[in-house]
């Protein structure tokens, strides 16, 4: 699998992947609960993604700390890097896992997200994720901050004989899609 061949864990469900549809590749892309937990432990710490008040925080999370207030593109193309290698039960880091280049999937996620036609997709995309991270679609400056804070703390491209990648079909799919809207437009 090439880094443009996104894994099914990308993609919501009630299984990481179940809604992945190949004629709506965008439906649930990015979207999964699995990635969501992971960037709260990221970026909130462990009692935001095992669900609040069930343990307590010992340390300023990496969102404040880092002055981080939206999720952008970056922040996702990395959860989703460290969600993949989590998977796998690998004893330490690499940049490949022997199939995958975690380097080049970073990147392909993050020029995706930032180049997609579908400029409404990315930008409801990013409201998603700001909402399920921070508790407001325009992220942690609008939400309470206090939520951000521990307890203790003050409230201070594939070859010829192969498929289309995802990448391939998503942007046909996104072209098509720009195509019909231009079309139904009154002249």
């Amino acid at each position: 699998m090439d880094a443009e061949n996104f894994p099914t864990l990308f993609w919501s469900g009630e299984r990481p992947g179940d809604d992945f549809d190949p004629e709506n590749i965008l439906h649930g892309l990015f979207r999964e609960y699995m990635l969501v937990r992971v960037g709260q432990h990221i970026f909130l710490g462990p009692s935001h993604a095992l669900g609040g008040d069930s343990v307590r925080a010992t340390h300023t999370c990496n969102a404040i700390l880092h002055g981080m207030t939206t999720i952008e593109a970056e922040h996702i193309a990395y959860i989703c890097v460290q969600a993949h290698f989590v998977i796998l039960s690998m004893s330490k880091w690499c940049k490949s896992d022997g199939v995958l280049n975690y380097f080049g999937l970073y990147h392909v996620i993050v020029s995706f997200i930032h180049n997609i036609i579908n400029t409404k997709w990315r930008d409801d995309l990013l409201k998603w994720w700001n909402k399920e991270m921070f508790g407001s679609e325009n992220g942690h400056a609008h939400s309470n901050p206090k939520s951000l804070r521990n307890e203790g703390e003050a409230s201070s491209a594939s070859s010829i004989n192969q498929p289309a990648s995802i990448m391939e079909k998503l942007h046909a799919q996104m072209q098509s899609c720009i195509t019909a809207t231009q079309a139904s437009l009154p002249e």
